[in-house]
């Protein structure tokens, strides 16, 4: 199913953010930033989405973790 969806559109699945620089990917990779709160319970909520994302994702792309202070 993910094969036939549509590509990721810029501003609705997604924001770019201008002249921004990678955290720890390798140069021919994709990095997808995960930013989330140690005391957020949403964010606790939705790592096991983000786990399973994670694991289908194409060998190219790499995952980083950045904790953030909310609030």
């Amino acid at each position: 199913a993910a094969a036939q969806a549509p590509p990721p559109v810029a501003g609705t699945d997604y924001v770019e953010i201008p002249n921004g620089q990678p955290f720890a990917t390798r140069a021919g990779r994709i990095e997808v930033a995960e930013i989330f709160g140690y005391t957020c319970g949403h964010c606790a909520a939705v790592q096991p989405t983000v786990r399973a994302l994670k694991a289908k994702l194409p060998a190219d792309v790499n995952v980083v973790y950045i904790p953030a202070p909310f609030g």
